[in-house]
């Protein structure tokens, strides 16, 4: 088996609920997938196309095991050797189209049981995601103990969105920004001593480089893993969203901002956040033996 790489969505798991507890709701998720597509009961095998390519997978084999109907409109000679014909195809087919009609019969179900759930958690009152909300949980907790007051800016960026005005968009911004700083300053404090970077130059991280004291807090944290490759590649995808999270948040100070960029602000922030508090704690999946798989 060669190495893979995790999806984004797995990534964002790990980062919500921590390695070990969103590998194994990976795993129940995998399970569930594979009991979904399994196409004999009795021999291991799942099929892993899209339902679509089950409904079309589904048909030809529908269309090659024939019409029985057709003999209708034949003699009686042809209908003879026709219907004999169809019964050694089917012979081969009907199990398979069989299996196929039961991955479409268990999707429908699951979908069905998804859907009622979902309607009793919103007549019940739960409209959030109950993955999110484990993850908002401990991104406050651990922001508790951290820093408090990179907590009291992220709740100053959500009470400045919920005003729904474009004044209130551009201050939960700024707020996001001032979190991120203060995240920065708990975790790697501001100093005045020369720092050696990854590219081995030496550079003060004083109180205005946060997005580079946060990098090098990675590098830091990173520093001892044998998978070079893998720290390199995350590294760079941490320094890209936060240049990117803190180009959106300077935003507004210079123009009016829109609630769609308010929202993917806030959101980059929460995902950030959370992946430094999991470097912090020692739970972080973004660099993981889980990612590769040795032959």
């Amino acid at each position: 088996m060669t190495a893979t790489r995790d999806t984004g969505a797995a990534d964002k798991l790990r980062t919500l609920l921590g390695k070990n507890e969103a590998n194994r709701v990976l795993g129940e998720r995998l399970d569930r997938y594979l009991h979904h597509r399994k196409v004999s009961p009795e021999k291991d095998g799942s099929f892993a196309g899209s339902i679509d390519a089950v409904e079309q997978h589904l048909q030809k084999l529908r269309t090659a095991a024939g019409d029985p109907t057709a003999a209708q409109h034949m003699t009686q000679i042809d209908a003879y050797f026709y219907l004999e014909k169809l019964d050694k195809i089917g012979a081969k087919l009907l199990p398979q189209i069989a299996a196929f009609e039961n991955i479409l019969n268990r999707v429908r179900q699951s979908v069905h049981d998804y859907l009622v759930e979902a309607e009793s958690e919103l007549l019940s009152g739960q409209t959030e995601s109950t993955l999110f909300t484990r993850g908002e949980s401990y991104v406050v907790e651990r922001l508790q103990q951290v820093s408090p007051d990179a907590l009291e800016k992220y709740r100053a960026a959500e009470q400045r969105l919920s005003e729904g005005s474009p004044e209130g968009y551009a201050q939960a911004l700024a707020s996001c920004r001032r979190m991120i700083k203060a995240l920065a300053d708990a975790l790697y404090p501001p100093s005045s001593v020369p720092i050696k970077g990854s590219d081995g130059k030496e550079r003060i991280l004083g109180d205005d480089q946060f997005l580079n004291r946060l990098v090098q807090y990675a590098i830091d944290k990173f520093g001892k893993n044998t998978h070079v490759k893998l720290v390199e590649e995350t590294l760079q995808g941490l320094g890209n969203r936060l240049n990117k999270l803190n180009s959106l948040a300077s935003k507004g100070v210079h123009q009016e901002v829109s609630v769609v960029e308010a929202e993917s602000c806030l959101t980059w922030t929460f995902f950030l956040t959370a992946d430094f508090l999991r470097l912090e704690d020692g739970t972080s999946g973004l660099i993981t033996a889980d990612k590769i798989a040795n032959t």
